[in-house]
């Protein structure tokens, strides 16, 4: 026996908001067939017919269940005009309407019971500006105590409500944008609230603006304000606070008048719990601002780069802005703080003199008291506590400079410095600090760490990947586990030696380096480590041709060239001078690799075809040959040295 289609729920009812355009749909209606496909969606009319468009003429539906209003119902073809339709229209009454039927039919015409449809037009707000009051539960009061007008041609007007709201600053209740100084603003100690409920909320301008401070609260529900130009404090702070949902922030269109660029600046944005996400176009984030996410899979990106529509035109205008690649950076004693989650942060250019905190605060992070959402003093100073195990991935397009410091903590980590062509890609500075936290964490430096940056990859099985080179004082931090380091040029470039402490475990360092200085080694730490032999330069010990020298490492038990016509020095006093080393060093290499025991410079020998195994490096003596042996499938030559004695603690596997 054939099924028919069938709707989950015997009623639906659905709310939109007035003036909605033709080409919008208000809502949708599906229904399945177990043994078929639902081709199409009728209204049932009194008479039992059926048809594309409802008996009073005002909605329609089409085959794939999406429901219009129509030009009977008052839709609209553009946003250059307002409806007077009841239908598209909340001052005209009635706001409510239905019942309607509609049915499903299948590919062989059977056809489904009938679902029950009801629909409510809601109110949108539009205010030219918002100044001087506060929106709450029973519609708010001014300075004075007085309550607000409810006429909405009153710039005064108020509204908030628990349920779905939809306010327009600076346009009409159609769409038009309106011009003149302070238009579009939340400011002067304005405060819009507008409670619970799936929220929408477009200002042509700021939340504040020249040094008068505004705020809004978006309540629980899934949000979303867009926000034409800064979020920017004066005297007191401007802030954007949300709680549960999953809620869309987006600040700035790429504005390009000269020194108003879209920032967060002095300002605060809290999100709760839900996977919300924060988009600054244009601008920066700066002058102590705070961003906390709150709970949830969060995304915050700060860019200067592509298109958006421009907040001043109409709503259906499609003017767009392009970014200037002179915004998007975090600076100036900001903090970001990404909560429990996996979260993400791009910041398209540069990265400074600002914290991120990849979990939870160790600390308070608001002044105590404050009715404004101050940052406290010390926010800036304040690290991970160590509960969040999200996974969080930071992108940073230029360096990461002056002070800046990221604290991550637990989980499996990334973090990306220098992915933005044209950018140096560094971590510079003495004060700028990279902690990683617990987890297996990879961070991939695209320039140079240098002038005693540090970088703290805790416990885990990380990896680093320093294109550039590590340089001056600074340092690199490997706790516990298996790590992996590779650096692209140069180790001590510069005043000063950098650090590297890989910890325990067995390791692996990568070197395609230049340079290293003559106060410098790569130190391989406790367990089996190995060091991989990338460069093809001549990186020179006194006169000799070497692309690595025993000199300039420690504490490896391992050693890979996997390049034809590499070579490395190998001097008896290095191996003695390793007392951490308990085990004999095994190198491999590949068609033409070079071991130069003795450091006797390889090349002469080349030319005089006899082998120089002479090392007087610690005392008079020599390199033998002393047997054969396989490890692992791999066949290697014992060498010792003469004055060894006894001891095979020294001993070369080739």
């Amino acid at each position: 026996m054939p099924f028919r289609p069938e709707f989950d729920d015997y009623s639906v009812s659905f709310e939109y908001f007035e003036n909605n355009l033709l080409d919008n749909a208000i809502g949708k209606v599906t229904a399945t067939d177990k043994d078929g496909d639902v081709v199409n969606y009728f209204f049932v009319h009194n008479n039992g017919s059926q048809h594309a468009t409802s008996q009073d003429g005002k909605y329609a539906v089409n085959k794939n269940g999406e429901i219009f209003l129509t030009v009977s119902g008052g839709g609209l073809e553009s946003t250059n005009s307002s409806s007077i339709v009841d239908s598209n229209d909340f001052e005209t009454q009635p706001n409510k309407f239905g019942p309607y039927k509609i049915i499903a039919v299948d590919n062989s015409g059977l056809k489904s019971d009938d679902v029950i449809i009801d629909f409510t037009v809601n109110n949108i707000i539009a205010l030219p500006y918002l100044y001087y009051q506060t929106v709450n539960d029973i519609n708010g009061v001014d300075s004075s105590g007085e309550g607000f007008s409810k006429d909405t041609l009153d710039s005064k007007y108020q509204f908030s409500s628990n349920t779905d709201d939809k306010f327009l600053i600076g346009y009409t209740e159609s769409g038009y944008f309106t011009t003149g100084l302070g238009l579009g603003n939340i400011e002067r100690g304005a405060v819009l609230s507008t409670l619970g409920g799936d929220d929408y909320v477009k200002l042509s301008q700021s939340v504040g603006s020249n040094n008068m401070d505004g705020g809004v609260d978006l309540g629980d529900g899934n949000n979303t304000i867009l926000i034409g130009n800064d979020i920017i404090g004066g005297s007191k702070r401007s802030w954007v606070i949300s709680n549960d949902g999953n809620d869309i922030i987006t600040v700035g269109d790429f504005s390009s008048i000269v020194n108003d660029r879209d920032d967060i600046q002095n300002a605060t944005v809290i999100t709760g719990a839900g996977d919300d996400i924060l988009t600054l176009q244009g601008g920066d984030v700066k002058d102590n601002s705070l961003i906390d996410m709150g709970s949830g899979n969060d995304t915050v990106i700060l860019k200067d780069s592509g298109q958006t529509l421009a907040a001043n035109q109409r709503l259906d205008g499609n003017k767009f802005n392009s970014g200037l690649l002179s915004g998007g950076n975090l600076q100036s004693g900001s903090v970001i703080i990404l909560g429990e989650g996996n979260d993400n942060v791009t910041i398209e250019r540069y990265f400074g003199n600002a914290t991120i905190i990849g979990g939870i605060a160790d600390k308070e992070v608001l002044k105590t008291g404050t009715k404004n959402y101050e940052m406290d003093s010390s926010a800036r100073n304040l690290k991970d506590n160590g509960i969040d195990d999200g996974i969080d991935t930071v992108v940073i397009g230029g360096a990461m400079t002056d002070g800046a410091k990221v604290y991550l903590g637990e989980g499996d980590d990334v973090m990306t410095i220098g992915t933005k062509n044209g950018y140096s890609g560094n971590v510079d500075g003495s004060n700028t600090i990279i902690d990683m936290g617990g987890g297996n964490d990879r961070l991939t430096i695209k320039g140079n760490i240098q002038n005693a940056a540090k970088i703290d990859m805790g416990d885990g099985n990380n990896s680093v990947i320093v294109e550039g080179g590590v340089n001056n004082t600074s340092s690199i931090t490997f706790g516990s586990g298996d790590d992996q380091l590779t650096i692209g040029t140069t180790l001590g470039e510069g005043l000063g030696n950098p650090i590297i402490s890989l910890g325990a475990g067995n390791d692996i360092v990568t070197w395609g380096g230049t340079t290293i200085s003559s106060t410098n080694k790569i130190d391989g730490g406790i367990g089996i480590d190995t060091l991989i032999l990338t460069t093809l330069t001549d990186t020179k010990t006194n006169s000799d041709v070497t692309n690595l020298s025993s000199q300039k490492f420690t504490s490896f038990e391992n050693i890979e060239m996997i390049s034809n016509g590499q070579s490395v020095d190998i001097r008896y006093k290095d191996l003695l001078d390793d007392t951490e080393n308990e085990i004999p060093l095994h190198i491999k290499g590949v068609k033409d690799s070079v071991v130069d025991l003795g450091q006797n410079n390889w090349t002469s020998d080349a030319l005089s075809n006899k082998q120089n195994l002479s090392d007087n490096s610690q005392t008079l003596g020599k390199w033998t040959k002393q047997n054969t042996i396989t490890e692992d499938g791999i066949t290697y030559d014992i060498y010792h040295h003469s004055a060894a004695g006894n001891s095979s603690v020294d001993d070369v596997y080739i």
